[in-house]
Order: C-alpha cells, then structure tokens, then sequence
C-alpha cells in the first residue's frame, strides 16, 4: 500500500531543491545569469520571472507539503484509506502543472526582460513573445488546479467511506 504523504513529501523536497536551484541562478556571475537580476529589478517582463519564482516555491514546495501533512493525518493518525486511482491523477496533474506553468512563466519572463532591456526589440516583438506563452501557461495551471482539486475531492470520499 502506498503511503501518499511520503509521495508528496518527497515531491516537496525535490521542488525545494528546485527552488534552490533557482536561487541560486540569481546569484551565479556569469552571463547569462547576470541579466536576471536586472530583468526582475526593472519590471515589465521580470515580473513574469519573479512570479513564477514565487509560485514555485509556495505552490511547489510548500503547498506539497501542506497536502502531505494533511495525508499524514489521514493515512496515518486517522488510518483511512486513500484511492490510489484517484491520487495518482491527482498527483500527476497537480506536480505536471505547477512545475510546467512555472517554468513557462520563468522562462517567458527571462526572455522577455532579456528582449526588452538587453537587446531593444520594440515592444511589438516582446508582446509577441510573451503572448506565445499565455495559452500554455493557463493550460497547465489549469490541470494544476485540477490535479488539486481531484486531491480534495479523494480527502472527502476518504471521510464519507470512514463515516
């Protein structure tokens, strides 16, 4: 029987490491790292970096954990069942769509700041390019949300059959 918190606690801890990977490439003195800091200090585009900065850390790692200590009260304190069908869908969408949306949005971000700042495309070009991004980035925030609400739904049918 799979124990689903230490899934998500193991998703927790490598989006973590991810986070940290990401920290750090704001701080590595080499081009094209050093542009990221002056991206996201002067707006427009680096928001769409910075933002997708913090969504994965709060999304990604933190919200894994969350999910993970409320698994561990079901599963282990409360000892009810957790459908293993639904979770791995769950699961699948929601670690699918935050990494997806936010590495989009990150990357969507660094090259549109790189656009505007460093190699002066006129902003027609840089619209273009951020708008190429938008769709994917809803899609997969959208399965995102699914994923996390498939996960909720698979909580309360674990407390209707406890009941």
């Amino acid at each position: 029987m799979v124990l689903w918190y230490r899934v998500f606690r193991n998703a927790a801890y490598a989006n973590a490491i991810v986070s940290v990977i990401w920290t750090v490439l704001f701080i590595i003195p080499f081009e094209p790292f050093t542009y990221l800091l002056v991206i996201v200090e002067r707006g427009g585009p680096g928001i769409w970096f910075l933002i997708a900065y913090f969504l994965y850390i709060i999304v990604g790692s933190l919200g894994f954990a969350v999910i993970s200590s409320l698994l561990y009260i079901i599963e282990v304190q409360e000892r009810r069942f957790i459908s293993g069908k639904a979770m791995v869908l769950g699961f699948s969408f929601a670690y699918a769509g935050v990494t997806a949306s936010s590495i989009m949005m990150g990357i969507a971000g660094a090259l549109g700041g790189y656009a505007m700042y460093f190699a002066n495309y006129p902003e027609s070009q840089i619209v273009n390019l951020l708008s190429a991004y938008v769709y994917p980035i809803a899609v997969t925030a959208f399965l995102a949300a699914i994923g996390v609400l498939i996960i909720i739904i698979t909580f309360m049918l674990s407390r209707a059959q406890q009941g």
